[in-house]
């Protein structure tokens, strides 16, 4: 499936205080098939509304997805029923599907990525990106539910030891190993969305996203509603300079990460074998943290350190 998405924007309507939550918007693939944009921060609440928009919409099976993330829980909910719906899932060019959005990503039967889309994990967080005895509970729940969906314990291991402030984007080889198809835009009308926009007003990460891309100072102005919001955006935009899907030519084992690398290092270790053994990083490595902070994880995934 080649998904040339054209988005025809017709908005449901929306509960009082949607303007920043997830909105959902029907619209058409090139050949006709039916689609659901999801758009925007994930807000508590939102489970049920997705619910309700599939009651009017209810030949939907293709659900494309632009979202910095946010409950968890109602992402949960989401994400299972795009599972029993057996619908399929695409990130497109430019959009942006990371945190709790990862798991809607996940539930598709089939999951697609553009070329330049940017998915991305990391731990959950309390308002103001800490973490407590309850997050790193939630963040346990994530890992599992993503498993469940056949996430691969390289991608759940990124989830787990990637800070909040910060985001882990997949490359190329880590969504197919994903079972994900990376798929060239097939051209036609297709609308390319800005990363989470709802289509009206960006959102506060979305702001804040677009600054930290462009280099700016990651000081949230004085019109940001949510400033957590837009630091996270911000400082994960000041981040994604190596993000996105990489181009359909790489293939091959250049398109890994250091992380990825230093995970499938510490994964292959015996088990009981030492932290310190992650300390030296094979030559070739760019980041040198990066790598040990993979081989680490891959340690205790493989039951060591």
């Amino acid at each position: 499936m080649r998904a040339a998405v054209a988005l025809a924007v017709l908005a449901l309507p929306l509960a009082s205080g949607a303007a920043r939550a997830l909105t959902f918007e029907p619209g058409r693939t090139a050949d006709g098939r039916p689609t659901l944009a999801l758009q925007g921060p994930i807000r508590p609440g939102d489970a049920e509304r997705f619910r309700a928009a599939l009651a009017r919409a209810p030949d939907v099976s293709l659900f494309v997805l632009n979202s910095p993330g946010g409950a968890v829980l109602d992402g949960r909910d989401i994400a299972r029923t795009i599972r029993a719906r057996g619908g399929s899932t695409l990130v497109p060019a430019r959009a942006v599907c990371a945190s709790a959005c990862f798991l809607l990503f996940a539930a598709g039967r089939e999951k697609h990525a553009e070329p330049g889309a940017m998915i991305g994990v990391h731990s959950a967080s309390v308002a103001g990106g800490g973490e407590n005895t309850s997050t790193l509970g939630t963040t346990t729940l994530m890992a599992r539910e993503a498993a469940a969906y056949g996430v691969p314990a390289q991608i759940t291991g990124r989830m787990v030891t990637t800070q909040p402030g910060q985001m882990a984007w997949l490359n190329r080889a880590e969504l197919e190993a994903m079972g994900a198809v990376v798929d060239a835009r097939a051209g036609g009308s297709g609308a390319t969305v800005a990363p989470g926009s709802s289509g009206a007003a960006p959102s506060d990460w979305t702001a804040g996203f677009e600054a930290g891309r462009r280099g700016d100072t990651c000081d949230a102005p004085a019109s940001a509603r949510d400033r957590a919001d837009w630091l996270l955006g911000c400082r994960s935009g000041a981040r994604s300079g190596q993000a996105g899907v990489l181009p359909a030519a790489t293939r091959d084992g250049a398109g890994e990460t250091d992380w990825s690398r230093g995970f499938d290092a510490g994964r292959a270790r015996p088990s009981g074998s030492d932290a310190a053994l992650c300390a030296s990083p094979p030559a070739g490595v760019g980041n040198a943290g990066e790598w040990a902070a993979g081989c680490r994880s891959g340690l205790r995934a493989g039951g060591g350190g």
